[in-house]
């Protein structure tokens, strides 16, 4: 028995003597308890292949190893591995037994650190904290063999450990089913997780899941009948709640999947290779689980490293970006320092990052992705329109602004020539998961709601990378349109900002009143001598905002118009007459 089980133990005794101490139990805990017997006969079958073969090695650099062991020393679950800043390499064949034949199997196992696990030869999959399993076939065929090899590191998130356990290592059969139908309950239970949630909405989500869940015994040695009846629970569930027209939210929320990878943050250069391979070997497993998602990535650099150092995912990832559901985006070679360096850099960042995407996927991005960046030049909007980019976004903002907190999601973001991008800045964290919470907090601070009515939720573990994970998957498409929550998508970080720039009247309307507004107070305040100027033609500042602010100066003034000009004014003529009107005021 594994520490996790006996903890398990532990906490079942633990609740059913409070249960009994107390003499009544809440919903959420009558419901836990029919969610962990529904957990139980998840697996069909269960066989541990656990001939596991070890050896360690120190990581010098992508590629390159010092083995400490000069052979490999037979390993099996409940043994420890590690020691400071270690890497351990595992391996082991299993051959699918007759009793698996035609199942959907999945190989559970749980190091510690972080993996990534390789079939075949071919990098597969990656383990960290938040992954456990791996999927091995959908079909099983008796006799099928499966060369698996695992790197792991010890650290995991740059958190540096002494020693870790394998606590697990099995293969698995899934009934879809029984997982179907526990997603389904499982996600509206998290609806009751919503702070100061309506009360009529939880009301009526606690009615409709405990008349389903119920019916779930607590207990069964018949697998058959506990089945029939957690697929009822699911179908009253489906009916009365997914199926049901009450509570209906407006807007839409475009759920962005994306696994935010610094380059060097706390692991060095070495170690970010090695989590290009585990991210996105997981990100393209998940995309043959599940058609509807869609991944962005940014940072060509990470797809160059890619390219040299994990080809086989490279080719995979290209025929993703080919299908439209893989997104390279952000346009820089690397999200770079946007406080410190100059133009040419920025320019040179956009060059050699869009030069990459054109020569390897056949596109560019149209968008600055910087989610993570302290600071931004107000220099960046001209660079940004000139270089082709139509778009802008961050987050940092958002969590980081303790003292003045940042409100505006959507607007378009002018630089000091007048160049303009739009700026997205979503209402919450670039890493995020997909939880009902979350989702309502995101949504009630979005500042557009009564205008655009539409924004995006960057989801997937981020820092080290890892990226979206099942039930962040499983939760999304089960949150689509369901009562009490904005209605919610799968895209790509350019769609939504297209919808943006198509739907620009209402950003327009946003930016042109408050800039009316802002003009007015400000020039019925003014007493002093002023001269105005605009061009007939300004797309960018409309001329009924000059005018305005014209019409309510108090003081003396002059207005210069030019007929056929843009937002350049009279430009270089406008300057002579500022100097005209400077002469005259010191007379």
């Amino acid at each position: 028995m594994s520490m996790e089980d006996a903890n398990a133990v532990i906490r079942r005794w633990r609740t059913n003597v409070k249960l009994k101490m107390r003499g009544i139990t809440s919903f959420e805990e009558r419901a836990q308890l029919r969610f962990d017997a529904i957990k139980s006969h998840l697996y069909r079958q269960r066989i541990t292949a656990n001939n596991w073969r070890m050896r360690r090695a120190r990581y010098l650099s992508p590629g390159q190893y010092e083995f400490l062991d000069k052979a490999w020393q037979p390993f099996k679950v409940g043994q420890p591995w590690g020691g400071e800043d270690m890497t351990a390499f595992f391996q082991q064949r299993v051959v699918i037994p007759k009793s698996l034949a035609g199942e959907k199997v999945v190989f559970q196992i749980f190091l510690g650190g972080d993996s990534l696990v390789s079939i075949n030869g071919v990098p597969y999959h990656g383990l960290d904290i938040f992954r456990n399993e791996f999927p091995l076939t959908a079909k099983a065929k008796a006799g099928e063999v499966f060369d698996i090899q695992i790197e792991s590191y010890m650290n995991f998130q740059g958190i540096s450990a002494k020693t870790n356990e394998l606590l697990a290592s099995d293969m698995v059969a899934i009934d879809k089913d029984l997982r179907d139908a526990y997603w389904d309950l499982w996600c509206v239970a998290k609806l009751l997780q919503v702070p100061n949630l309506d009360v009529k909405l939880e009301a009526f989500i606690e009615h409709h899941l405990w008349e389903a869940m119920k019916l779930v015994p607590l207990q069964s040695d018949d697998p058959v009948s506990f089945k029939a009846v957690v697929l009822e629970a699911q179908r009253r569930v489906r009916s009365e709640v997914y199926g049901s027209t009450r509570f209906k939210g407006d807007g839409t929320m475009y759920l962005v999947g994306h696994s935010h990878l610094d380059i060097v943050y706390m692991w060095p250069y070495r170690e970010f290779v090695r989590k290009i391979g585990r991210t996105h070997a997981t990100m393209l497993r998940l995309m043959e689980e599940y058609p509807e998602f869609k991944f962005s990535q940014s940072q060509a650099k990470i797809y160059a490293d890619m390219k040299q150092y994990f080809p086989d995912i490279f080719r995979q990832v290209k025929r993703r970006v080919a299908e439209g559901r893989w997104e390279p985006i952000g346009a820089f070679w690397v999200e770079p320092d946007c406080n410190l360096i100059n133009g040419e850099s920025f320019v040179r960042q956009i060059l050699h990052g869009q030069r990459f995407f054109q020569e390897k996927f056949g596109m560019t991005s149209k968008t600055c992705w910087q989610p993570d960046v302290f600071g931004l030049s107000w220099a960046m909007p001209q660079i940004l329109a000139r270089s082709g980019l139509r778009y802008f976004l961050t987050n940092k903002m958002v969590p980081w602004n303790d003292t003045n907190p940042w409100t505006l999601n959507t607007f378009w973001w002018e630089g000091f020539d007048g160049s303009r991008v739009l700026g997205i800045v979503p209402p919450g964290h670039f890493i995020g998961t997909v939880d009902p919470d979350l989702i309502d907090k995101q949504w009630r601070n979005f500042s557009d709601k009564d205008s655009i009515a539409q924004t995006l939720h960057i989801y997937g573990w981020g820092d080290g990378g890892g990226g979206v994970d099942p039930e962040m998957l499983e939760s999304a498409k089960r949150y689509a349109d369901l009562p009490g929550l904005v209605k919610m998508k799968f895209a790509t970080c350019e769609e939504i900002a297209k919808f943006c720039q198509i739907h620009r009247d209402k950003v327009d309307q946003v930016f042109q009143t408050l800039s009316y507004f802002d003009g007015i107070n400000f020039a019925a305040r003014t007493k002093c001598r002023a001269l105005y100027s605009v061009g007939l033609m300004d797309e960018i500042c409309p001329p009924s905002t000059v005018f305005a602010a014209y019409n309510h100066h108090r003081g003396p003034k002059d207005i210069r118009i030019w007929r056929y000009n843009h937002h350049e004014g009279g430009a270089q003529f406008q300057k002579v007459e500022q100097l005209k009107f400077l002469r005259t005021l010191w007379r």
